[in-house]
């Protein structure tokens, strides 16, 4: 892990004030890694806050990127993708909703949250129902992806009519971790999958107005409920053109 050492600061060598991309990730498998990154942290801090301005597409692991940081700035003017991957944390205080941690992204057409859920700790919404409902941030979205799905989230009714990609799927993917847990590449685990049930997810599609939804790909375990959500999807998605299903 990159330290600075006494006296030592960090600054930028070259102009960024023209990038437009930017990828900082670690491995979905790093349980056995140190969880803090506090002089990567201000490094990116640097590297982002000179490059906002011109920021279009940004992926990063929520493992070290500057969370609050990026929360406390005004606007993202130009940003339309962000990918964001890791544990899941808890950022401000009091802890702040995902909905509102990224609202000042309001161009944004991809979002991507492939957050692993930590053992100790609850699930939470994307949009949880104590917070005020005042329209989607992002009027332009596109393609979103969520972990964890809970079913009492106000963010399902509040997406735009232009979404054609919805993702709601664990990380890490349950099937592939199980696999490397039986070769022995990773130790104990600290995160958990809470699978919501077929029952649940029919709720969580029902209270979606997806006219020009062409990509869906959900986790669940199945009950009884089963036929009823795949019957569902077929009638209501007429512009579908991938169904990715994950059945446990």
């Amino acid at each position: 892990v990159p330290t600075l050492l006494p006296g030592e600061s960090l600054t930028a060598e070259t102009p960024l004030s023209r990038l437009t991309s930017f990828h900082h990730t670690l491995s979905d498998y790093r349980i056995d890694r140190e969880q803090t990154y506090p002089s990567e942290q201000c490094a990116l801090e640097l590297l982002l806050g000179a490059s906002r301005d011109t920021l279009e597409r940004l992926t990063l692991s929520a493992d070290c990127a500057p969370l609050l940081w990026m929360c406390n700035q005004p606007c993202w003017p130009r940003l339309r993708e962000l990918r964001l991957r890791g544990e899941l944390r808890i950022v401000g205080d009091p802890p702040l909703p995902l909905v509102s941690m990224f609202s000042n992204m309001p161009r944004l057409r991809i979002l991507e949250l492939k957050l692993a859920q930590p053992e100790d700790r609850d699930p939470q919404a994307f949009w949880p129902t104590t917070c005020r409902a005042t329209g989607c941030p992002w009027p332009n979205l596109q393609e979103l992806t969520l972990s964890c799905p809970r079913v009492r989230d106000n963010g399902y009714a509040a997406l735009p009519l232009c979404l054609h990609s919805l993702t709601l799927r664990y990380t890490p993917h349950l099937v592939n971790y199980t696999a490397k847990r039986i070769f022995q590449v990773t130790p104990e685990a600290r995160w958990q999958w809470p699978l919501i049930s077929s029952s649940d997810m029919l709720q969580i599609l029902r209270q979606c107005r997806l006219p020009n939804l062409r990509y869906l790909a959900l986790e669940y375990r199945e009950d009884e409920a089963d036929d009823e959500l795949l019957q569902y999807v077929t009638d209501t998605y007429p512009a579908m053109r991938c169904l990715r299903l994950f059945r446990h």
